[in-house]
């Protein structure tokens, strides 16, 4: 039943003040009035008579009080009988039903007759003015043997509805879940946001592991918290249970879910279209049409969301960028089909593409403080005001500044970055329900398949090159559930259902690193920076010796691009049994057990897989892993060990690119030409530890513990 409060406003305006409606009518008023005062002339006729009986008077008095009390009686009777006239007349003329009676059994008669004749137009506006109630909520997120009354529900539930959502213009999750007690959306991008509920269950610090508060959407529960984040739009309802929910079927979340049910396709023919426009270009709309396709076998729904929008805060290097904007577009398409009255089979498909949002990188820095907490200084070797006074960045972007730049947004609460892009992701899905009714039985199957995929470029926070192509990643994210259930009852005592459930689970995700032309500067430390850029001239002249190491410095990670790929694999089965036992109208017990399998296998690798401007200072393997440089001096850059031909070729062609020199060799007093001088050689060993240190850790694909 629905309502507002318009229907219930204008209702109120039509009744007299302080009178209840059922009697807001002027007969029905008339009536209550004369029984009320039947009854009070009753019990002042009554008390009366006990007083005269009890108190000792003189005879005189007594008999005028008891004179009084027989014409009071009379006057009773009297009334009585007009009231039963009129009752009749009422019955007689099709009147107000609900105040047609006798009031004989009353002990006393009231004044006041209404008038004999009332308007048609009255009685209909009774009927329009009934007051409407709210009726009973319903629960039917979560897997039930039936649909129940939320008063009925053995857990803590919450139920909202999808109008009311959708006047509010709560189209994430974020402000749905703002209508709901005890949960939270924890905010971030959209892969690293997440849900908890009382106070636990914040988003899991990996992406092997299930988060604690799910998403069920059209009966399906989404595996991957990540995908969480889309709109959802064309709401019938959202439900948020608290606690366990493994016993009713589905993907077990320990501390709660949130259930979305869209509005399904049904055999009403109806459209409906919104638009909103509002600040930073704003716009949001959303439309749905459906109906009968096939007379009594075939329906249809289709609906569409748009929500785009500016973001709050822009970027100086690029002004057409703007952080926290909205860029999201999404289809769903459901059909009924009935081809009898005990099977139903529902197939809703949607698909969300992909979108482009600013949220990394959101970062306004201020001062890093000089001193610790016990006066200690603070070194700052690595802090960004030491790398940007380095005269690579000074000169490089005489206007850019560590204290009037990159602190404070500017001053212009913006950002400054070349290499920040959005985050894409995208997302679909299709879900097939089939009910069959046999008997006493209800049989269910739902079956589904969703897909997720997550692209990230991140910069470190400036206008120079340094970071590009670097983020996390998630490529065919994919899961594959089926769920049976059989719902049933056992008379009025019990009733259960049981199933199973069956999910697989499949991600491949990314993380890599990039570096550009100025990350070799940036990431060096003093004593490598000072070498690579000085050579051995004095720091304090501020003039390099030559540009050989500049070019070093810059090469060694110019667009070297490392990956680290996990590729995850988990498989769930499960078998759930709920029962409710009704030991009497007042008393439900609700008992229930699941019994899961869970088999789970992670296999990662990370690899150097752009080896960009200076591969020829590559080591010759890290941690197993083959790069194919040379081997030298960590210190002195002096070939060391034994080096293959192709080694020393290499090594070569390094004295060649950098120095203009033929061989890799160490000029002596009688080796004066083809070769070079220690420093040379130095400035190599300090540009190969550049690349080594910020390559890392590498390894060829290995399995993780399997967990079973």
């Amino acid at each position: 039943m629905t309502y507002s409060f318009a229907d219930i406003f204008s209702n109120d305006m039509g009744r007299q003040s302080g009178v209840p409606y059922a009697v807001s009518r002027k007969r029905t008023l008339s009536v209550c009035v004369a029984a009320a005062i039947v009854a009070g002339v009753s019990m002042m006729s009554m008390d009366d008579a006990e007083a005269a009986d009890d108190t000792k008077k003189k005879t005189k008095t007594k008999a005028h009080k008891v004179s009084a009390v027989t014409e009071l009686q009379a006057e009773n009777a009297r009334l009585r009988d007009q009231v039963n006239q009129l009752l009749a007349k009422q019955a007689a003329g099709g009147g107000n039903q609900r105040a047609a009676g006798n009031l004989n059994g009353l002990p006393g008669a009231a004044s006041g007759a209404p008038d004999a004749a009332e308007p048609e137009a009255l009685a209909a506006k009774e009927e329009v003015d009934e007051p409407k109630g709210l009726g009973e909520v319903v629960v039917k997120g979560r897997p039930r043997p039936k649909l129940a009354a939320l008063k009925e529900v053995t857990v803590s539930s919450s139920v909202g509805g999808g109008d009311e959502l959708h006047t509010l213009q709560a189209n994430d999750i974020g402000s749905i879940v703002q209508r709901a007690g005890n949960v939270r959306w924890n905010p971030g991008n959209s892969r690293t946001s997440g849900l908890s509920m009382r106070g636990v269950g914040m988003l899991s610090v990996t992406d092997q592991m299930d988060t604690s508060v799910g998403m069920v959407v059209d009966g399906v529960p989404y595996s991957y918290g990540s995908m969480n984040t889309f709109d959802q739009f064309d709401v019938d309802t959202v439900e948020v249970d608290r606690g366990p929910q493994g016993t009713a079927g589905g993907k077990n979340f320990d501390n709660g879910q949130i259930s979305v049910n869209s509005k399904t396709a049904s055999f009403t023919n109806e459209a409906s279209a919104s638009a909103t426009y509002g600040r930073y270009n704003t716009v949001i709309g959303d439309g749905a049409i459906g109906g009968t396709a096939v007379e009594g076998l075939l329906a249809y729904r289709a609906a569409i969301h748009v929500n785009k929008g500016d973001g709050a805060v822009g970027n100086l290097y690029n002004p057409g960028q703007t952080w926290y904007n909205r860029d999201r577009e999404a289809v769903r398409l459901s059909f009924l089909l009935t081809p009898s009255e005990n099977f139903t089979a529902k197939l809703v498909m949607d698909d969300q593409p992909s979108s482009s949002e600013m949220y990394n990188g959101g970062t306004f820095y201020t001062q890093t403080p000089g001193y610790y907490a016990n006066g200690a200084v603070n070194p700052l070797s690595t802090d960004a005001g030491t790398r940007l006074g380095r005269a690579w960045f000074t000169k490089g972007m005489p206007s850019y500044s560590y204290q009037n730049t990159y602190l404070n947004g500017a001053g212009q609460q913006a950002f400054d970055m070349n290499n920040q892009f959005p985050l894409v992701s995208n997302g679909r899905g299709a879900v097939a329900t089939m009910d069959w009714k046999l008997d006493n039985y209800k049989l269910t199957s739902i079956t589904a398949a969703r897909g997720y995929n997550f692209q990230a470029y991140n910069d470190e926070g400036t206008p120079f090159n340094i970071s590009q192509n670097g983020g996390g990643s998630i490529h065919g994210f994919s899961q594959l559930s089926q769920e049976f259930k059989i719902a049933s009852n056992i008379g009025k005592l019990v009733d259960y259902q049981v199933g199973t459930y069956l999910l697989d689970r499949k991600m491949n995700l990314g993380g890599a690193t990039g570096f550009g032309s100025d990350a070799g500067a940036w990431f060096a430390s003093s004593s490598q920076y000072n070498d690579l850029y000085y050579g051995n001239a004095s720091q304090s002249s501020g003039i390099p010796i030559s540009t050989q190491g500049q070019t070093l410095m810059q090469n060694s990670l110019n667009s070297v691009i490392t990956q680290q790929n996990s590729y995850i694999d988990n498989q769930t089965a499960a078998g759930f049994a709920e029962a409710k036992w009704h030991i009497t109208d007042p008393l439900t017990v609700a008992t229930g057990i699941r019994l899961s399998n869970e088999d789970r296998q992670n296999n990662t690798q990370k690899l150097l897989t752009n080896e960009g401007a200076g591969q020829a200072l590559n080591p010759v393997s890290v941690n197993g892993v083959q790069l194919g440089g040379f081997s030298s001096d960590a210190k002195t850059g002096a070939l060391t060990g034994i080096n293959s031909a192709a080694q020393l070729a290499l090594a070569n062609s390094v004295a060649q690119q950098y120095f203009g020199e033929s061989t890799y060799q160490l000029c002596t007093a009688a080796i004066t030409t083809n070769c070079l001088t220690s420093a040379q050689m130095t400035q190599v060993a300090n540009a190969k530890a550049l690349r080594q240190t910020n390559i890392g850790v590498l390894w060829t694909q290995v399995s993780g513990r399997p967990y079973k």
